[in-house]
């Protein structure tokens, strides 16, 4: 039989990386760090690929697996926070929030304060869109049962400072 990690290491549809999985931000990442430029880069792309109807690849996403974690749909976040921040924020702003198709908590915040704000329901816009993003988009998805830190270390090397 073939390990979950051996099983998910693979590009996917951004709709199956994400069923029924928890992602949870552990407190050794550094905060949030796109600005609206970079953010909205991101978007365009999403829109012009929506309009020209094909696929769209939206990067790498590295995840951490407790393999003594009993909940076997929880994760780190190891590489590809930004990205997955601003894809459940997109889908805030969609309508998209009962539940937010990214279930994301943040394990700085105790009362999940940051997923709240995300769960906005006064936001509404185009649900085919929100569809394509979920069928159409696809990552790179690896899951790793290597020590998270070292993994971050090694994938973070020549980024943005960060503190533990």
């Amino acid at each position: 039989m073939m390990k979950m990690s051996e099983q998910m290491s693979k590009a996917q549809k951004l709709t199956y990386i994400i069923k029924d999985r928890k992602f949870r931000v552990p407190l050794y990442q550094r905060n949030y760090k796109w600005n609206i430029t970079t953010a909205v880069k991101l978007i365009e792309d999403l829109i012009e690929s929506y309009n020209k109807h094909t696929i769209k690849s939206i990067g790498l996403i590295t995840l951490y697996k407790d393999k003594e974690n009993l909940n076997i749909n929880e994760f780190e976040v190891i590489d590809g926070k930004q990205r997955l921040i601003t894809l459940a924020i997109l889908f805030s702003l969609l309508g998209r929030n009962n539940p937010n198709p990214i279930d994301l908590c943040f394990e700085r915040d105790n009362n999940h304060v940051r997923k709240n704000a995300l769960n906005n329901p006064d936001n509404k816009w185009k649900n085919d869109f929100a569809d394509y993003v979920l069928e159409n988009c696809i990552m790179l998805c690896a899951i790793t049962e290597n020590p998270p830190i070292e993994e971050f270390m090694n994938l973070n090397a020549y980024k943005t400072a960060f503190s533990v």
